[in-house]
């Protein structure tokens, strides 16, 4: 494995990451090469395999709404990203959903383990009423935070991707009718799914 230095833009800029790619005539922060190659196709096969499941299961259950939730935009375009291998997409719903999948899981395994409560985030995978099968689908939280930062570590990140997920974030928002989605609101409108 070979760690350089992977500058972003002209020459004179300092913006400079480190990480494990090879220094190329091509410097574009959305478009560079691993050492290692491409992303594998297995796992390009595998995830939207995982998608072809998720998506129609979720279209029926909880209607298009659904696919607002921010964890579901970055379970869908991270599929995207790693088809066109952007580091400027994974570097997006890192932004966004990083911290809150890191959290959900925190809340899923201190309950599940110790029986402790630390936030509402997974409370709905605790819930008997829920299908078991519409639960388990829910457990791509657990290796999504992982499959997020292997992505940013082969394609590196792109600084860009905080000014363009707030740009989404814009996008998504009004959409919602400008009604931010809680967990207050998921149990009262969709029955606790979240």
């Amino acid at each position: 494995m070979l760690f350089r230095f992977h500058c972003i833009g002209s020459r004179t800029e300092a913006r400079c990451l480190f990480s494990r790619f090879a220094v190329s005539s091509h410097r574009s922060p959305v478009k560079a090469r691993p050492v290692d190659g491409d992303i594998p196709l297995w796992i390009k096969i595998a995830y939207t395999g995982l998608l072809a499941v998720i998506l129609p299961v979720y279209a029926v259950r909880y209607g298009w709404r659904n696919f607002l939730w921010f964890s579901d935009i970055a379970l869908i375009a991270t599929g995207i990203a790693l088809w066109l291998e952007s580091s400027l997409i994974v570097s997006m719903m890192a932004v966004a959903v990083l911290l809150p999948e890191v959290l959900w899981n925190v809340s899923y395994f201190a309950r599940l383990l110790f029986g402790l409560h630390v936030s509402d985030l997974a409370g709905y995978m605790f819930d008997r009423k829920k299908p078991r099968f519409l639960r388990a689908l829910s457990l791509f939280h657990v290796v999504f935070p992982i499959v997020l930062l292997w992505m940013l570590d082969r394609l590196g990140y792109d600084p860009r991707a905080p000014l363009a997920q707030t740009l989404l974030a814009w996008i998504v928002l009004p959409v919602t009718q400008g009604k931010p989605i809680t967990v207050e609101r998921v149990h009262a409108k969709c029955g606790g799914r979240r």
